[in-house]
């Protein structure tokens, strides 16, 4: 198995489990423990998408332009905004969580979108069907995982357990990164280097 492909469905993994979370956990955090309307935890869940809308487009823009090719230190920056924020969240007032929320898309958003195409950069062209199939594998893991193993933390340890976990998902996708931060692709899409 190529070592790369694992670093991305590893990345991909954490990836899946932070957007479970924000998607899932957040909302009924707000609703539950925060005493917000249903209708204001919709307009988070709206703000966290319309980040991720702006996170995907940067990121792509950033590693393309910016970073010439160097999708997964793009990524990583990302990845380090997201810690940012997941460590933020639970001292967020009630007027600071909507930025929270869209700076949280816009940081998990940016490597989810990168990553499919990143994964393709690292494996033959006749292993890309293949390649594809193992790293959404580890996604949809991943989205079991944010949605099932968070809800058993939140009835063991209470709604706390969801920001932890936030956390050391979004480090999760930056310590999953490392390992493929040597990789640059020109801009006709042929491997540099690792």
């Amino acid at each position: 198995m190529n070592r790369n492909v694992v670093a991305f469905s590893c990345t991909y993994m954490f990836v899946y489990i932070a957007r479970a979370i924000c998607a899932d956990w957040i909302p009924a955090k707000a609703v539950r423990v925060l005493d917000l309307s249903h209708v204001a935890a919709s307009r988070l869940m709206t703000l966290y998408e319309l980040g991720g809308l702006f996170g995907g487009l940067s990121c792509g823009f950033l590693c393309d332009n910016v970073l010439r090719g160097r999708r997964a230190v793009g990524m990583m920056v990302y990845a380090v905004a997201g810690c940012f924020f997941a460590f933020y969240l639970p001292h967020a007032t009630e007027d600071q969580l909507p930025i929270v929320m869209f700076a949280l898309g816009f940081a998990i958003f940016g490597p989810q979108v990168i990553l499919g195409l990143a994964v393709l950069d690292v494996v033959d062209p006749a292993a890309s069907g293949s390649a594809t199939g193992i790293v959404n594998l580890f996604g949809q893991l991943g989205q079991s995982l944010g949605g099932s193993f968070v809800g058993v933390a939140i009835d063991r340890v209470g709604w706390g357990a969801v920001d932890g976990i936030l956390l050391a998902s979004a480090a999760g996708i930056g310590v999953c990164l490392i390992p493929v931060l040597g990789i640059r692709v020109d801009l006709g899409g042929k491997k540099k280097g690792e």
